[in-house]
């Protein structure tokens, strides 16, 4: 999936269920916990460029969280080393017992065949780089 995207292309009741297929289109299949913490009036976006078999993901949210878990996992074609770079704000990761909370000009590196859950609290922009397995 290539372009850039807006939730403001949606009515406000739209945009969690919007908000979900953009994430799960451009970061790997995600399951979004948005009708419970997401505020559907924040501006978010995301602009997804190929990068020579390569994805670059640039993404600005407000408040919301996820999981990848097993049925995401085995959704998803093909294993993908992806790498979070923290622009702006701060994400909090968990994969298994570890958690972490990354703020700006930190990165992280995950594997897209482990379970991983993150939350937003506030504002953030971020960058990912989604590499194949294969590459």
């Amino acid at each position: 999936m290539t372009g850039t995207w807006t939730l403001e292309q949606w009515p406000v009741a739209e945009r969690p269920d919007a908000w979900r297929h953009l994430v799960s289109r451009t970061h790997l299949p995600w399951r979004l916990d948005a009708e419970r913490d997401a505020d559907p009036a924040a501006v978010a976006s995301i602009t997804a460029r190929p990068l020579d078999g390569l994805t670059l993901v640039d993404c600005s949210a407000g408040r919301c969280s996820g999981r990848r878990g097993r049925s995401e996992i085995g959704s998803t074609d093909g294993e993908y080393l992806a790498v979070l770079t923290v622009l702006d704000g701060c994400e909090h990761i968990a994969q298994g017992e570890r958690r972490i909370v990354l703020r700006r000009g930190e990165a992280l590196a995950w594997s897209s065949s482990q379970p991983l859950r993150f939350a937003i609290p506030q504002r953030l922009r971020k960058r990912t780089l989604l590499v194949p397995r294969a590459r």
